[in-house]
């Protein structure tokens, strides 16, 4: 009877440890997914813009095979520099909900209703980067001759497929 006792009071402590460092690290950290590199965003290494090393885009291998006039490569940029500014300010705001959080988590009791009401805040604003990344993709591809659409669709179905894909 004794040892039970005493399995118990070990197991308890250690799970009682457990919560109260974990959560700690937790909120020191984010929580899950809230990293700098986390997706959705329209920066350097992007999943759905046309930046550096984007994914579904205008990358900078697929601008080089392009054959852009200068009045194209300045047009892009341009709006590439417009989503950037606009997405900094967001990005400012997420890192302030962010740090809300870690707020949140270091309570004693942290309130499930708060912390889930400032993630949906930071989901948001997110939701705003994505839409503003689409409207952004757009409106570059939009620059593009029909001719050029149809290389830089020919270039990601090359990169999907690992130059698998001979369609034309």
């Amino acid at each position: 009877m004794k040892a039970k006792t005493l399995l118990t009071a070990i197991i308890g402590a250690t799970l009682g440890l457990g919560l109260v460092y974990g959560g700690t690290a937790f909120a020191q950290h984010g929580g899950y997914g809230m990293g700098n590199m986390s997706g959705g965003g329209m920066g350097m290494m992007s999943r759905g813009g046309m930046g550096m090393m984007s994914r579904g885009g205008m990358g900078m291998g697929a601008m080089g095979i392009l054959d852009l006039s200068d009045a194209q490569r300045t047009k892009i940029r341009r709006i590439q520099n417009d989503l950037r500014k606009k997405n900094w300010a967001t990005k400012g705001k997420i890192m302030d909900e962010r740090t809300r959080v870690q707020d949140l988590y270091a309570k004693d009791t942290p309130s499930s209703k708060a912390i889930g009401a400032v993630y949906g805040r930071i989901f948001a604003l997110k939701r705003q980067m994505i839409e503003a990344g689409v409207t952004a993709k757009n409106q570059q591809i939009a620059v593009l001759t029909p001719k050029q659409r149809q290389k830089m669709k020919a270039f990601h179905r090359n990169k999907l497929t690992g130059g698998k894909d001979k369609r034309k």
